[in-house]
């Protein structure tokens, strides 16, 4: 099952996006993903089938899961959602999974606080604003 996800994946890129070489194999060695597993949150009653099949934590109506981040390029950040199977093909437990991507988030996505405007800019582009915005 985790190599069909991976070659789905895989499929669906684009070539010339983030260079992935033998992500298949590499992806199998936990060595090669420890240090790029991450959390991301999700409402846990939209993803309530999800839920199910990937290792998670609830906080109030929102679940913390896990993916293995691959890259980045201008289309954005490469990911693959960590499943139960992976951790069993790793060897390891949710928590273990848990602690990594607690280190491991604050290295590869910083927090960083950004003014509406800022937002605005960087989704649409200066010359999309209206000129009030693009005053600040």
């Amino acid at each position: 099952m985790a190599e069909s996800v991976i070659e789905d994946a895989l499929c669906h890129m684009k070539e010339g996006d983030v260079q992935f070489g033998n992500i298949a194999s590499d992806f199998k060695d936990f060595e090669f993903v420890k240090d790029k597993i991450i959390m991301v949150v999700v409402n846990a009653d939209w993803n309530e089938n999800l839920l199910s099949q990937v290792p998670h934590q609830k906080r109030e109506d929102l679940a913390l899961i896990y993916k293995v981040a691959l890259g980045t390029d201008a289309a954005g950040m490469a990911t693959i959602t960590i499943r139960n199977e992976h951790m069993e093909m790793w060897g390891v437990t949710a928590d273990q999974i848990h602690e990594l991507a607690m280190k491991n988030t604050r290295e590869i996505l910083p927090v960083t606080v950004q003014s509406m405007t800022e937002i605005m800019r960087e989704m649409f582009g200066s010359d999309q604003l209206p000129d009030y915005m693009t005053q600040v």
